[in-house]
């Protein structure tokens, strides 16, 4: 309790020093501004070897570093007499920081801090016997609590705003320490750091640099309190200097003003920060009302003060990173801090680029200069969309590293190293990853012909009645007619599809106009199927249109027929029609409808207590009592001159009176108009029924009318050509009979008809059994052998005969396999060798095929260096051409260019045999194949122009382009990396070794080996002795001179230049 009184008193003191410091303030404002900046006034500090000031003799107050009042007193007094030591007794300043001594001395003897107790303590803080007006300073009260529980008092912290200035403060001072720095001349060194250099002057800087940045926006955003930490700062500060080192030469101006700007900056991080400080935050409360907006900048570090020259460690970063960062961040650290045996870092040389003054030949040989910092660097901008795109950039630093350096440097084989350790971690990331399914561009074709077949297949009309329902009777009608066993029709359409026989788009879209054609010729231009089958090949077309994106999703031959083809050919259809038969007209059979001199018109009649009138539907008596009664529109009823009543009317067949195929779907209790005309007597009607239009039916119901004698009609039947025709217009009144709503719109549903006994005559319809055996037997005919391609045939170019004795194609099959100018094929070369060719010429001489084309090889067939990176079934284009036999073709793959390959596939080729290709090989001076570095190392593949009976590839493309994955030489794990010890550079006794754990060593598992001297010495023995023998005799050439000399004898010449070459 008595400790806890102590503190409670100095920080009681403490502020009584403050408020003496108030009250004087004539004589402590200047002494609370020392020590100043050791910028401002470096002096200072070289004189005085403990510098302090009020504002840290503040802040060990706060954080309770003063157990005793003697301490505080203490640091007041070396305050003051730091003030006094280097002004001078003569100084105004001396005689203020005397009197300030003297003022702190006697406020504490005034105070009996024996008798303070707790109770009193609050009071005395908030004395203050100074009027405010004698004093332009404010000092808020400051509150003192007392914590029972705990034991400590605590004095409240400065409010939030307070504490937010004061870090600016801090920021601006290390700011300002920049910018203000002149050197011996007076030359302000930041001049050039101010602003971003011109786009217009420098294009090639923002090109080089990928995050610009200067000196005014490190202000704005200090200004705007976005940096959450003086490692931010510290960061920022960092890319500023990089970014100038890395752009300019070294050893230029600015090259050396970024090293000088780096240690100002240095200096000031470790005088103003000695350890890192986060922003202030605000409480809960007040944390609601004030948002810090913080715009990420993508760059988080933290500033160590140490010599150790990692000056940003991306470990200690303050924001999250997500999945994806974490795992590119986890490949760059697994690369920069790898070691080998001997602790020896790998990555030091490969930090950053060779000097352009010392290396100047380096930018000639390499085209694309990379280092870890420029990788770093895209890490931090988050450039990186993919683990590939940072494999590639580390690939690329390798690469350059082995086309620089000789095979046998060390950096060479580092190089070397460091890739397979590259490769490592990249592989096991992707363990993890979900992969994407592969290509299958033949299941999208089946799909979409699936697609295009069902919705063709289910389209229906206004009313719901389904049109294909007429092609399947145009098609059965065909096959009673004509017996052709290999007429195509919609079943084997569907089994073609249901076998995934069809490959292409245009070989199933002449099928399905096939049958769309054979049904018009088969019917009247007036005809009902006739109608349906153009509306079904307008949707057909539609259907594909969209399915395919109008060729953006799916290209094809067959996207040439369009809708107005459609319409051109019904046209001329129906003008050759008009020219050679009349149109069917509905002319009423009035030969038995006259009426004879003595006839009565009648307006009804009365059978059997039922009244029939004029226009009313009625059933007649079967002649066959054992069938359903027919349905008869009155036209007329009349009484004749004998006595008799007559009663004319229109037929309406039930389905069951038609002729039509089984497979043909009716609606219940549909009827149909007919053109036949018949007299019936008055004892042949057997009750009312009523028949309504389709249009009708669907919305309204006849009162008075059971369900089973009410009718649905919506087409007229011909018996002469025995075709069913829709019906336009309805032009039948319900007269005398009242409609009311239905609750519902009922539903119209098609089904087959169902044959019961003494339905109808078996000969009208064709049986099902039937209809299964043809269809059957036709599918069995089709299912003997696959489809012919699109009717390819050999094609001649133009202008020869086929016939002499050297022709040449555009198009010819071998081996089974069609093979067009353009194609790429396999073609066997030797027993266990196959090349892949791309066909430029095609002709027969002599009975013998032969084709003329480029080849492609691998790469395990060229040379290159081991760290190069290749697209996955990537081959480079040979020249020059050579001349293969036809007979070796074994088969056709395909070659893409890269942006091809990562759009779109051919159809017709499974995704095996696919490759790519974007550069040529050459032969160099030493006879091996090489990959030009010139503009002449990327290759075209050629196009070919040929004629319209050449059929073109069906092409899919992707909806989201593909990234072409890369992976390594077939060299790089083959060869063996060996380490003479003799030439490893000297390395730090430490045993900071990096773990396992952390960082992998390359898999044993792999044919490759890394050995250095410390495991397994391989020395070259006839190297050391041819060395040994070089020496000496050197050594006796040089004193063969000496003893010349001695002797004052002129020297042999030889012996002269000898010891000069030495």
């Amino acid at each position: 309790l008595l400790l806890k009184k102590i503190q409670m008193m100095n920080k009681f003191h403490c502020r009584q020093i403050h408020s003496l410091k108030i009250c004087t303030h004539f004589y402590a404002v200047a002494v609370m501004k020392f020590p100043v900046s050791v910028y401002s006034f470096p002096k200072y500090y070289e004189k005085i070897a403990m510098p302090i000031s009020f504002y840290a003799i503040n802040h060990k107050l706060k954080v309770g570093l003063y157990n005793a009042v003697s301490g505080m007193l203490d640091d007041i007094s070396l305050l003051c007499s730091n003030v006094k030591v280097y002004f001078g007794e003569n100084s105004e300043l001396y005689k203020r920081a005397l009197k300030l001594q003297l003022l702190a001395f006697s406020k504490i003897q005034d105070t009996d801090t024996s008798q303070l107790e707790l109770s009193d303590l609050e009071h005395l803080a908030g004395l203050d016997d100074v009027p405010k007006a004698e004093s332009s300073l404010h000092l808020p009260a400051v509150k003192l609590e007392f914590n029972e529980e705990s034991g400590r008092g605590k004095v409240g912290r400065k409010s939030f705003d307070d504490a937010l200035a004061q870090y600016r403060e801090k920021l601006l001072s290390v700011y300002n320490a920049v910018v203000n720095y002149r050197d011996q001349t007076g030359r302000v060194v930041a001049m050039a750091f101010m602003e971003k250099p011109s786009k217009k002057l420098y294009p090639d800087y923002y090109k080089v640099i990928p995050e610009p940045i200067d000196l005014h926006m490190i202000k704005a955003t200090i200004d705007s309190d976005r940096y959450t930490s003086s490692q931010a700062l510290a960061a920022d500060f960092e890319l500023l200097f990089e970014n100038a080192r890395h752009y300019n030469e070294d050893y230029s101006a600015i090259y050396t003003d970024a090293n000088t700007l780096n240690g100002v900056f240095a200096d000031a991080m470790k005088h103003v920060f000695p350890t890192p400080l986060t922003i202030p935050r605000c409480s809960k409360a007040r944390r609601s009302n004030y948002n810090f907006i913080l715009k990420d900048r993508s760059r988080r570090g933290s500033y160590s003060s140490d010599s150790s020259g990692n000056r940003v460690s991306r470990k200690s970063q303050n924001i999250s990173l997500g999945e994806h960062e974490l795992k590119l961040w986890y490949i760059y650290q697994a690369i920069k801090e790898f070691r080998d045996p001997n602790n020896r870092t790998l990555s030091s040389v490969f930090l950053k680029l060779p000097s352009r003054t010392d290396y100047p030949d380096y930018y000639e040989v390499i085209r694309k200069p990379i280092d870890l910092q420029k990788i770093c660097n895209k890490l931090s901008a988050k450039q990186y969309d993919s683990v590939e795109a940072l494999v590639s950039d580390f690939a690329l630093m390798f690469d350059n590293a082995c086309k620089f350096n000789d095979p046998d440097s060390l950096i060479y084989k580092d190089a070397l190293t460091l890739q397979r350790v590259l490769i490592q971690k990249a592989a096991e990331l992707r363990r993890g990853e979900q992969h994407s399914p592969p290509i299958d561009v033949q299941s999208d074709v089946q799909e979409l012909l699936n697609r295009i077949f069902s919705d063709v297949l289910n389209y229906q009309d206004d009313l719901g009645r389904c049109l294909s329902d007429s092609l399947y009777e145009a098609d059965e009608e065909y096959l009673m007619k004509t017996k052709d066993k290999n007429a195509v029709t919609l079943n084997i359409i569907k089994k073609r599809l249901e076998m995934k026989w069809y490959k292409r788009l245009d070989r199933f879209q002449q099928d399905m106009l096939e049958v769309f054609k054979r049904a018009r010729r088969l019917k009247s231009v007036n005809s009902q199927i006739f109608e349906d089958s153009v509306d079904l090949q307008s949707y057909f077309i539609k259907v594909r249109d969209e399915l395919t994106k109008r060729g953006d999703l799916f290209y094809s031959s067959a996207m040439r027929f369009t809708e107005k083809d459609l319409i051109s050919e019904i046209d001329a259809m129906r003008r050759r029609n008009a020219s050679k038969s009349n149109l069917e007209s509905e002319v009423e059979d009035n030969s038995i409808n006259e009426p004879q001199e003595g006839d009565v018109e009648l307006s009804s009649v009365d059978v059997d207590g039922i009244v029939y009138n004029v226009g009313h539907f009625a059933y007649v008596k079967h002649q066959q009592n054992n069938y359903k009664p027919r349905i008869l529109l009155i036209l007329r009823i009349w009484k004749q001159s004998t006595g008799a009543i007559g009663i004319f009317g229109n037929w309406y067949y039930r389905p069951s009176e038609t002729c039509h195929v089984s497979v043909r779907k009716f609606l219940k209790n549909e009827v149909f108009r007919t053109d036949d005309y018949d007299r019936v007597e008055p004892s042949a009607l057997a009750g009312r029924c009523h028949v309504l239009f389709i249009k009708t039916f669907v919305n309204h119901k006849p009162t008075n009318f059971a369900d089973e004698d009410v009718y649905v009609c919506e087409s007229r039947y011909s018996i002469v050509s025995q075709e069913f025709k829709k019906i336009k217009s309805w032009q039948l009144s319900s007269q005398g009979v009242h409609l009311e709503d239905r609750s519902t719109p009922c539903l119209l549903l098609r089904m087959p008809l169902n044959l019961e006994p003494h339905d109808s005559n078996n000969g009208n319809v064709l049986s099902s059994a039937q209809q299964g055996e043809n269809t059957n037997k036709q599918d069995d005919n089709n299912s003997s052998c696959l489809l012919n391609d699109t009717g390819r045939t050999d094609v001649v170019v133009g202008g020869q005969k086929e016939n002499s004795s050297t022709v040449a194609y555009e198009q010819i099959q071998l081996n089974g396999c069609w093979i067009r100018l353009g194609d790429c094929v396999y073609i066997r070369v030797a027993e266990h060798e196959v090349k892949v060719v791309l066909v430029e010429r095609i002709w027969k001489s002599q009975g013998d095929i032969l084709l003329h084309g480029i080849p492609f090889v691998s790469p395990h067939q060229i040379e290159h260096e081991p760290t190069q990176m290749f697209y996955k079934k990537e081959l480079f284009a040979v020249e020059p051409s050579e001349t293969f036999n036809g007979r070796s073709v074994i088969g056709r793959c395909a070659v893409l260019s890269l942006k091809d390959y990562c759009s779109s596939r051919p159809t017709e080729v499974n995704e095996a045999d696919v490759f790519l290709c974007d550069s040529r090989a050459v032969w160099n001076e030493y006879g091996k194949r090489v990959i030009p570095d010139n503009p002449e190392r990327k290759f075209k593949i050629p196009t070919f122009r040929l004629s319209c009976e050449v059929p073109e590839d069906e092409v899919v493309f992707f909806k989201k382009p593909m990234n072409a994955e890369k992976e390594p030489s077939p060299f790089l794990m083959r060869r063996a990396i060996v380490y003479n010890e003799f030439f490893l550079p000297e390395q730090k006794n430490d045993n900071s070794r990096c773990s396992n754990s952390e960082i992998a060593e390359p898999s044993s598992s792999t044919t490759a080996t890394i050995t250095t001297t410390a495991t397994t010495v391989r020395v070259n023995f006839n190297f050391w002795i041819h060395f040994f023998f070089i020496c000496l005799s050197k050594i006796v050439l040089a004193f063969r001179l000496i003893h010349h000399l001695h002797r004052n004898l002129l020297p042999d010449q030889k012996v002269v230049t000898s010891c000069f070459r030495l």
